[in-house]
């Protein structure tokens, strides 16, 4: 098994995966001392259907949670003061 260290793992991340998705696992090493192991998955997972967020057209959200945020934290410490310079 081969090991890289982590300046090299950077520079050749893709080609390393690949390789590691091909069964060729490696191990990266920091200062010599092994770290980690990099292996193939068994089997890919299949990805989870997508739930719907606050953001969806379903949902018609109003965009203005930013303009409330301030608001709310206007109200709660007062109006703003100039600096005086």
């Amino acid at each position: 098994m081969k090991t890289v260290n982590v300046h090299e793992a950077k520079t050749h991340l893709s080609r390393l995966v690949e390789e590691a998705a091909n069964g060729e696992a490696f191990v990266i090493a920091k200062a010599g001392r092994p770290m980690v192991k990099v292996v193939p998955l068994e089997e890919v997972p299949a990805e989870e259907p997508k739930k719907a967020c606050c953001c969806s057209p379903r949902t018609k959200p109003s965009h203005n949670t930013t303009a409330r945020f301030a608001s709310s934290v206007s109200s709660q410490t007062g109006p703003r003061r100039r600096r005086s310079g």
